[in-house]
C-alpha cells in the first residue's frame, strides 16, 4: 500500500494524474459562480492511489 503524508503529495499527486486535471480544468472553464468537486470524487481517487488501484474506477 502507498502512503501519502501530506497535503502537498496528494496535490502532487492530483496534478499528475490526466485524468483528474481534466474534470478540474473542465469545472474551471464553466466559469459558474460556484462549483465544486465532491468529497466522495476525492476520497475515492486518495484511496484507490493509496490501494494501488486505478484512481477512477
Amino acid at each position: 500500500m502507498n502512503t501519502m503524508k501530506n497535503e502537498q503529495e496528494i496535490l502532487e499527486a492530483f496534478r499528475e494524474n490526466p485524468d483528474m486535471m481534466a474534470i478540474l480544468e473542465t469545472i474551471r472553464n464553466l466559469g459558474l459562480k460556484d462549483s465544486w468537486l465532491a468529497a466522495g470524487s476525492v476520497r475515492n481517487f486518495i484511496w484507490n492511489l493509496l490501494s494501488d488501484k486505478s484512481p477512477f474506477d
